[in-house]
């Protein structure tokens, strides 16, 4: 019934459900509580389920601004048990998305890596901005990402090189894909515009307020 920090997700043997506390329960596909487990604070990410694990993102708050901060776990889903643990950047939210054996981590803060599903180890940290607006947009093998310095950018996940790199000026409120070159992107005006390839110019509409 505490829905302050609820967090759902499934895949094909189980439900995950998390709630304030950090508290994540997994739940069989008929209903029966296989366990729970309290990590504290709050879980400020996605639950994503893997073959290695139930990945997710914690946040502790403390007075010593040097003990803050984020912290990426895996535990099993068969038990609950943390595997392994990475610190992260103190960010209000993250984003985790699988991709050919690595976790990549998009952080609201402008901070976009990749570590290793296994183990935790990082394979390429970009600092992209001084913070993201709104969700970023995985598909393929790129994520497209929006930064309060009124920019778009799209980002090779395997490498974490910059793809492209478009200049917003009424500020960036959504990004979304339509391949790993097109992009589409919301801004402040109402405007919703398509980036072909590599282009700089947008195909344009604008949108009622209200929409």
């Amino acid at each position: 019934s505490d829905n302050t920090a609820s967090t759902l997700a499934a895949d094909a043997a189980n439900v995950y459900i998390g709630s304030s506390g950090a508290k994540v329960e997994a739940l069989s596909l008929d209903g029966k509580k296989l366990w729970a487990t309290e990590f504290g604070g709050d879980i400020n990410s996605n639950l994503l389920p893997t073959d290695a694990g139930l990945f997710l993102v914690t946040a502790t708050v403390s007075d010593d601004a040097a003990k803050s901060g984020s912290v990426l776990r895996v535990v099993s889903k068969e038990t609950g048990i943390t595997s392994w643990t990475a610190r992260l950047p103190a960010a209000e939210r993250h984003f985790l998305e699988i991709y050919q054996g690595s976790i990549i981590v998009v952080s609201g803060n402008g901070v976009v890596q990749s570590l290793d599903i296994k183990v935790g180890t990082v394979r390429w940290k970009r600092e992209i901005a001084e913070g993201f607006a709104g969700e970023p947009r995985f598909g393929g093998d790129a994520v497209v990402v929006g930064s309060t310095a009124k920019q778009a950018f799209t980002i090779m996940l395997a490498t974490g090189e910059i793809l492209s790199l478009r200049k917003i000026e009424a500020g960036v409120t959504s990004v979304g894909r339509v391949s790993t070159s097109d992009v589409t992107v919301g801004d402040g005006l109402g405007n919703v515009s398509l980036f072909l390839g590599g282009s700089e110019k947008a195909i344009e509409r604008h949108l009622p307020n209200y929409l």
